[in-house]
C-alpha cells in the first residue's frame, strides 16, 4: 500500500515537471519550434501510455475510468488541446474528447477551477475556427 502511495507520488511528480516545461515552451518569447513542440507532446503521451495506460485512440469514457483523477484528466485534455494547435493536421474529434473531459471535471468536482474555464473557453473557441 506504502510503495503504491510513493509509486503514485513519484509518477504525479514526473507528469509535474513534464506540464511545467510544457508551459514553459508557450511562455518563451519566441516559441520554441514546432518539432521541439511536438516532441515534447508526444513525451507527455508517452507518460501517460506508460504509467496510465491511455491510448491516444480511447474516448473520453474510457480516459475517465482509466485516469481517475481530476488533475490526470484535465491536464490530458490540455494535451490534446495543445496537439492540436501545434500539428499541421487538424483533428476535430481529438478537440471534442478534450471538452468532453472539461465537462466531464465540470460536473464532477464541486471545486471551482479558473484555469479548467479557461481551457473549456480556447476548445469552444478552437472548434469554432474550424
Amino acid at each position: 500500500m506504502v510503495q503504491q502511495i510513493r509509486k503514485d507520488d513519484y509518477i504525479q511528480r514526473i507528469l509535474q515537471e513534464f506540464f511545467a516545461k510544457l508551459n514553459q515552451l508557450y511562455l518563451k518569447r519566441p516559441k520554441a519550434p514546432k518539432e521541439e513542440q511536438k516532441r515534447i507532446l508526444q513525451k507527455c503521451f508517452e507518460l501517460y501510455r506508460d504509467y496510465y495506460h491511455v491510448e491516444r485512440s480511447d474516448s473520453a469514457v474510457e480516459i475517465i475510468n482509466l485516469l481517475e483523477d481530476f488533475g490526470l484528466i484535465e491536464q490530458y485534455a490540455r494535451i490534446l488541446t495543445d496537439e492540436y494547435q501545434t500539428v499541421d493536421i487538424k483533428y476535430d474529434e481529438n478537440l471534442r474528447k478534450a471538452l468532453s473531459l472539461v465537462e466531464y471535471i465540470e460536473h464532477a468536482d464541486a471545486t471551482y477551477s479558473w484555469d479548467r474555464t479557461v481551457l473549456k473557453e480556447d476548445i469552444l473557441r478552437l472548434l469554432d475556427e474550424s
